[in-house]
């Protein structure tokens, strides 16, 4: 899928649960990840789906998986960078399962963009996570 300067974006007004519309593109809920793990939680399976099922109604979107990790030292060889890259790969290979499988790009940004308490302190469950960000053209 390419995008040329100066291409319409898409824009659906989708409402199911996991997902809100804005006026750009739909927002889907963050997944969230246990400490040091890549592996996406049992509990987040549906959401994942949701992001597939958008993905396979308009083929004219790119998804950017943004995977982020929280600043607690890490446990085991993975690094910062090394463990949002792993997270945002078991997104894609959850997606592929789904049949999707080129319409992703990963960015993996480590402990880079904490969430933040109201108190200035990082959530740390919260900073574990996959943003996602769907970039449509019409086609």
């Amino acid at each position: 899928v390419g995008l040329k300067l100066g291409s319409k974006i898409h824009v659906d007004k989708t409402k199911q649960k996991g997902i809100t519309s804005h006026s750009h593109s739909p927002t889907f809920r963050n997944i969230y990840f246990e400490m040091g793990k890549s592996d996406i939680p049992d509990d987040q399976l549906l959401y994942v789906d949701l992001v597939g099922d958008h993905l396979l109604k308009n083929p004219h979107c790119i998804l950017l998986i943004n995977a982020f990790t929280d600043s607690q030292p890490g446990s085991g060889e993975l690094s910062h960078p090394n463990l949002s890259r792993k997270r945002g790969e078991s997104i894609k290979r959850k997606l592929g399962v789904l049949g999707i499988k080129n319409q992703m790009i990963i960015i993996s940004d480590g402990n880079r963009s904490p969430k933040l308490n109201p108190d200035g302190t990082e959530n740390h469950q919260k900073s574990r996570r996959v943003e996602f960000k769907f970039i449509c053209a019409s086609s």
